[in-house]
Protein backbone atom coordinates (compact mmCIF):
# COMPACT_ATOMS: atom_id res chain seq x y z
CA UNK A 1 0.00 0.00 0.00
CA UNK A 2 1.14 3.53 -0.80
CA UNK A 3 1.17 5.73 2.29
CA UNK A 4 -0.04 9.07 0.93
CA UNK A 5 0.29 12.29 2.93
CA UNK A 6 -1.87 15.23 1.92
CA UNK A 7 -0.49 18.76 2.11
CA UNK A 8 -2.83 21.78 2.05
CA UNK A 9 -1.98 25.47 1.96
CA UNK A 10 -3.82 28.73 1.46
CA UNK A 11 -2.29 32.16 1.97
CA UNK A 12 -5.08 34.66 1.26
CA UNK A 13 -8.86 35.04 1.43
CA UNK A 14 -8.84 35.58 -2.33
CA UNK A 15 -7.40 32.11 -2.92
CA UNK A 16 -10.03 30.61 -0.65
CA UNK A 17 -12.82 32.34 -2.58
CA UNK A 18 -11.40 31.05 -5.88
CA UNK A 19 -11.83 27.43 -4.87
CA UNK A 20 -8.51 26.84 -3.12
CA UNK A 21 -9.94 26.87 0.39
CA UNK A 22 -8.64 24.38 2.93
CA UNK A 23 -11.93 22.36 2.97
CA UNK A 24 -12.00 22.24 -0.84
CA UNK A 25 -8.41 20.99 -0.98
CA UNK A 26 -8.98 18.45 1.78
CA UNK A 27 -12.14 17.02 0.21
CA UNK A 28 -10.46 16.65 -3.18
CA UNK A 29 -7.33 15.00 -1.79
CA UNK A 30 -9.23 12.56 0.45
CA UNK A 31 -11.49 11.60 -2.44
CA UNK A 32 -8.40 10.96 -4.58
CA UNK A 33 -7.09 8.54 -1.97
CA UNK A 34 -10.49 6.87 -1.64
CA UNK A 35 -10.59 6.36 -5.42
CA UNK A 36 -7.27 4.49 -5.36
CA UNK A 37 -7.37 1.08 -3.71
CA UNK A 38 -3.60 1.00 -3.38
CA UNK A 39 -3.44 4.17 -1.22
CA UNK A 40 -3.99 4.91 2.45
CA UNK A 41 -3.87 8.23 4.26
CA UNK A 42 -0.55 8.69 6.04
CA UNK A 43 -1.26 12.13 7.49
CA UNK A 44 -2.76 15.58 6.91
CA UNK A 45 -0.59 18.68 6.94
CA UNK A 46 -2.15 22.16 6.72
CA UNK A 47 -0.41 25.53 6.44
CA UNK A 48 -3.31 27.98 6.67
CA UNK A 49 -2.56 31.63 5.95
CA UNK A 50 1.06 30.98 5.00
CA UNK A 51 2.70 32.38 1.87
CA UNK A 52 4.12 29.91 -0.64
CA UNK A 53 7.25 32.03 -0.89
CA UNK A 54 8.20 30.87 2.59
CA UNK A 55 10.22 27.68 2.62
CA UNK A 56 10.12 27.55 6.43
CA UNK A 57 6.50 26.51 7.07
CA UNK A 58 5.51 24.70 10.26
CA UNK A 59 3.35 21.99 8.71
CA UNK A 60 5.64 21.50 5.73
CA UNK A 61 8.52 21.01 8.14
CA UNK A 62 6.47 18.46 10.07
CA UNK A 63 5.71 16.66 6.81
CA UNK A 64 9.40 16.53 5.91
CA UNK A 65 10.20 15.17 9.38
CA UNK A 66 7.71 12.36 8.80
CA UNK A 67 9.25 11.71 5.38
CA UNK A 68 12.65 11.33 7.04
CA UNK A 69 11.10 9.03 9.64
CA UNK A 70 9.92 6.73 6.84
CA UNK A 71 6.20 7.33 7.40
CA UNK A 72 5.36 8.65 3.90
CA UNK A 73 5.66 7.18 0.39
CA UNK A 74 3.86 9.89 -1.63
CA UNK A 75 2.83 13.50 -1.07
CA UNK A 76 -0.46 14.62 -2.61
CA UNK A 77 -1.30 18.27 -3.30
CA UNK A 78 -4.03 19.91 -5.34
CA UNK A 79 -1.80 22.25 -7.37
CA UNK A 80 1.90 22.82 -7.90
CA UNK A 81 1.89 26.25 -6.25
CA UNK A 82 0.54 24.80 -2.99
CA UNK A 83 3.99 23.27 -2.46
CA UNK A 84 6.46 25.36 -4.47
CA UNK A 85 6.76 28.97 -5.58
CA UNK A 86 10.39 29.09 -6.74
CA UNK A 87 12.76 26.83 -8.63
CA UNK A 88 15.29 27.00 -5.78
CA UNK A 89 12.71 25.88 -3.23
CA UNK A 90 11.64 23.07 -5.56
CA UNK A 91 15.18 21.81 -6.13
CA UNK A 92 16.08 21.95 -2.44
CA UNK A 93 12.98 20.02 -1.43
CA UNK A 94 13.44 17.47 -4.20
CA UNK A 95 16.94 16.74 -2.89
CA UNK A 96 15.40 15.95 0.50
CA UNK A 97 12.59 13.81 -0.95
CA UNK A 98 14.89 11.87 -3.27
CA UNK A 99 16.95 10.64 -0.33
CA UNK A 100 13.88 8.83 0.96
CA UNK A 101 12.39 7.79 -2.42
CA UNK A 102 9.31 9.96 -1.88
CA UNK A 103 7.55 11.61 -4.81
CA UNK A 104 4.64 14.00 -5.03
CA UNK A 105 1.64 14.51 -7.28
CA UNK A 106 -0.70 17.46 -7.99
CA UNK A 107 -4.16 16.02 -8.53
CA UNK A 108 -5.71 19.11 -10.17
CA UNK A 109 -2.81 19.50 -12.59
CA UNK A 110 -0.70 17.16 -14.68
CA UNK A 111 2.34 17.41 -12.45
CA UNK A 112 4.14 14.62 -10.62
CA UNK A 113 7.68 13.47 -9.80
CA UNK A 114 7.04 9.75 -9.75
CA UNK A 115 8.19 9.29 -13.37
CA UNK A 116 11.20 10.74 -15.25
CA UNK A 117 8.83 12.44 -17.71
CA UNK A 118 6.97 14.05 -14.83
CA UNK A 119 10.18 15.39 -13.32
CA UNK A 120 11.21 16.88 -16.66
CA UNK A 121 7.87 18.64 -17.07
CA UNK A 122 7.95 20.03 -13.53
CA UNK A 123 11.53 21.28 -13.93
CA UNK A 124 10.64 23.07 -17.15
CA UNK A 125 7.42 24.49 -15.68
CA UNK A 126 9.14 25.80 -12.57
CA UNK A 127 11.92 27.38 -14.63
CA UNK A 128 9.46 29.17 -16.91
CA UNK A 129 7.29 30.23 -13.95
CA UNK A 130 10.26 31.77 -12.17
CA UNK A 131 11.40 33.44 -15.38
CA UNK A 132 7.96 34.97 -15.85
CA UNK A 133 7.89 36.12 -12.21
CA UNK A 134 11.28 37.77 -12.59
CA UNK A 135 10.20 39.40 -15.86
CA UNK A 136 7.06 40.69 -14.17
CA UNK A 137 9.12 42.04 -11.27
CA UNK A 138 11.44 43.80 -13.72
CA UNK A 139 8.52 45.36 -15.57
CA UNK A 140 7.02 46.59 -12.30
CA UNK A 141 10.38 48.06 -11.28
CA UNK A 142 10.65 49.86 -14.63
CA UNK A 143 7.17 51.33 -14.16
CA UNK A 144 8.04 52.50 -10.65
CA UNK A 145 11.36 53.97 -11.82
CA UNK A 146 9.51 55.90 -14.54
CA UNK A 147 6.97 57.20 -12.02
CA UNK A 148 9.69 58.31 -9.60
CA UNK A 149 11.67 60.06 -12.34
CA UNK A 150 8.54 61.92 -13.49
CA UNK A 151 7.28 62.87 -10.04
CA UNK A 152 4.36 60.41 -9.98
CA UNK A 153 3.31 58.83 -6.70
CA UNK A 154 3.97 55.11 -6.28
CA UNK A 155 1.87 54.52 -3.15
CA UNK A 156 -1.27 55.91 -1.60
CA UNK A 157 0.58 57.06 1.50
CA UNK A 158 0.75 60.84 1.54
CA UNK A 159 3.14 62.94 3.62
CA UNK A 160 1.35 65.58 5.72
CA UNK A 161 1.31 68.81 3.78
CA UNK A 162 0.58 67.19 0.42
CA UNK A 163 -2.30 65.50 -1.34
CA UNK A 164 -2.50 63.58 -4.60
CA UNK A 165 -3.82 65.15 -7.78
CA UNK A 166 -3.43 63.52 -11.20
CA UNK A 167 -0.86 61.05 -9.82
CA UNK A 168 1.36 63.87 -8.49
CA UNK A 169 1.86 65.36 -5.04
CA UNK A 170 0.51 68.88 -4.72
CA UNK A 171 0.70 71.12 -1.67
CA UNK A 172 -2.16 71.09 0.80
CA UNK A 173 -1.90 74.71 1.87
CA UNK A 174 -3.49 74.50 5.34
CA UNK A 175 -1.35 71.58 6.48
CA UNK A 176 1.75 72.85 4.66
CA UNK A 177 1.57 76.03 6.75
CA UNK A 178 1.63 73.89 9.89
CA UNK A 179 4.69 72.05 8.57
CA UNK A 180 6.53 75.30 7.83
CA UNK A 181 5.69 76.68 11.28
CA UNK A 182 6.93 73.48 12.92
CA UNK A 183 10.25 73.54 11.06
CA UNK A 184 10.82 77.21 11.92
CA UNK A 185 9.87 76.70 15.54
CA UNK A 186 12.15 73.70 15.97
CA UNK A 187 15.01 75.54 14.27
CA UNK A 188 14.60 78.26 16.94
CA UNK A 189 14.10 76.16 20.08
CA UNK A 190 15.89 72.94 19.12
CA UNK A 191 13.83 70.80 21.51
CA UNK A 192 11.52 68.01 20.41
CA UNK A 193 9.23 68.19 23.44
CA UNK A 194 8.65 71.87 22.65
CA UNK A 195 7.96 70.98 19.02
CA UNK A 196 5.35 68.44 20.16
CA UNK A 197 3.56 71.10 22.17
CA UNK A 198 3.73 73.49 19.20
CA UNK A 199 2.67 70.92 16.59
CA UNK A 200 -0.39 71.80 14.52
CA UNK A 201 -3.68 69.84 14.62
CA UNK A 202 -2.87 67.80 11.49
CA UNK A 203 0.67 66.82 12.54
CA UNK A 204 2.01 64.10 14.88
CA UNK A 205 1.75 64.53 18.63
CA UNK A 206 4.68 62.40 19.79
CA UNK A 207 8.42 63.10 19.91
CA UNK A 208 9.14 60.18 17.58
CA UNK A 209 6.44 61.27 15.14
CA UNK A 210 7.72 64.85 15.10
CA UNK A 211 11.31 63.70 14.67
CA UNK A 212 10.39 61.52 11.70
CA UNK A 213 8.41 64.34 10.12
CA UNK A 214 11.32 66.78 10.51
CA UNK A 215 13.63 64.27 8.78
CA UNK A 216 11.48 63.89 5.65
CA UNK A 217 13.55 65.20 2.77
CA UNK A 218 10.49 65.19 0.54
CA UNK A 219 9.60 68.56 2.11
CA UNK A 220 12.48 70.01 0.06
CA UNK A 221 10.86 68.58 -3.09
CA UNK A 222 13.31 65.65 -3.30
CA UNK A 223 12.32 61.97 -3.25
CA UNK A 224 13.60 58.69 -4.69
CA UNK A 225 16.77 60.40 -5.88
CA UNK A 226 14.76 62.90 -7.92
CA UNK A 227 15.56 66.46 -6.66
CA UNK A 228 12.43 67.80 -8.38
CA UNK A 229 9.95 65.11 -7.42
CA UNK A 230 7.39 67.60 -6.13
CA UNK A 231 6.95 71.23 -5.16
CA UNK A 232 8.92 71.96 -1.97
CA UNK A 233 7.32 73.11 1.26
CA UNK A 234 10.61 73.82 3.07
CA UNK A 235 13.69 75.45 1.58
CA UNK A 236 16.88 73.38 1.74
CA UNK A 237 18.70 75.77 4.06
CA UNK A 238 16.00 75.49 6.71
CA UNK A 239 15.84 71.71 6.26
CA UNK A 240 19.62 71.38 6.66
CA UNK A 241 19.53 73.60 9.72
CA UNK A 242 16.91 71.36 11.32
CA UNK A 243 18.90 68.21 10.50
CA UNK A 244 21.96 69.71 12.17
CA UNK A 245 19.90 70.58 15.24
CA UNK A 246 18.44 67.07 15.38
CA UNK A 247 21.91 65.51 15.19
CA UNK A 248 23.07 67.69 18.09
CA UNK A 249 20.09 66.59 20.16
CA UNK A 250 20.90 62.95 19.47
CA UNK A 251 24.50 63.47 20.60
CA UNK A 252 23.37 65.29 23.74
CA UNK A 253 20.87 62.55 24.61
CA UNK A 254 23.64 59.97 24.39
CA UNK A 255 25.78 61.74 27.01
CA UNK A 256 25.88 60.20 30.48
CA UNK A 257 26.59 61.84 33.80
CA UNK A 258 28.51 59.71 36.30
CA UNK A 259 28.72 60.79 39.96
CA UNK A 260 31.71 58.57 40.73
Amino acid sequence: MIRAAIYLRVSTDRQAKEGDSIPAQRDALLKYIDDHDDMILAGTYIDDGVSGTRSDRDELNRLLDDVKAGKVDLILITKLDRLYRSIRHYLNMMDALDKYNVGWQAIWENYETVTPQGRLIVNATMSFAQFEAEQTGQRIKQVFDYKKAHGEVVTGNVTPGYHIRDKHLVIDDSVADQVRDLFRHYAQVGKLYEAVRYSGPDLPKTKQGIKQLLQRRIYTGEAYGNPNFCEPIIDRDLFDQVQLQLSRNIKNSQKRIYLF
